[in-house]
């Protein structure tokens, strides 16, 4: 579905972070020289950093169900628990790094984790992530799914949203820190 880099993965290692870039991103530019950082600072010792990559541009979709270069969010969230599964399934401990349109297929991905996979989840970090959804993406819904998706008013947004609050009124078994963004 997308390309996935791999920043360092050392044999021992017991813990991974993941950096899932947004809309018209892609996994190798979206956070620059971040990961590099992170994998030269002594506390990311016994870390390994992948970033991950799927199809994501600005471009219209042609005919939803017909040809689609973009997969809608719910997909890329299928995609991202399937690497939790098979990939990245001998790791203890998970931490997600997702700009824009990635963290909320993060979010997603984190409600329909299997339980083994959840338990595993330590950290989630989203940058600039439109979690209730963009009021703006509305008028361009047609455009292609993932816009269609973006939408404060879309079905997807709508679940997702209840379905975190219903999961998580409780509380979270990982930490959450949000970054918003004036400029994005």
């Amino acid at each position: 579905m997308g390309k996935i880099i791999c920043y360092r993965k050392q044999t021992g290692n017991n813990n991974v972070l993941l950096f899932v870039h947004g809309f018209s991103g892609n996994s190798a530019d979206t956070f620059g020289h971040t990961p590099d950082l992170l994998v030269a600072s002594s506390p990311f010792a016994g870390w390994d950093v992948f970033s991950i990559g799927y199809s994501s541009d600005v471009f219209p979709s042609i005919g939803k169900g017909i040809w689609s270069v973009n997969p809608d969010i719910s997909k890329i969230a299928l995609y991202l628990n399937t690497l939790i599964k098979n990939q990245f399934n001998d790791y203890s401990r998970i931490a997600f790094v997702a700009h824009s349109m990635g963290g909320l297929a993060v979010e997603r991905a984190i409600l329909d984790s299997g339980e083994p996979e959840f338990k595993k989840i330590s950290h989630l970090i989203l940058f600039g992530t439109p979690s209730a959804g963009l009021k703006k993406a509305y008028w361009f819904r047609f455009w292609n799914t993932q816009v269609h998706d973006l939408s404060s008013e879309s079905e997807f947004i709508k679940k997702l949203r209840g379905d975190w609050t219903a999961r998580f009124t409780a509380g979270m078994s990982f930490q959450l820190k949000t970054i918003a963004g004036s400029k994005d």
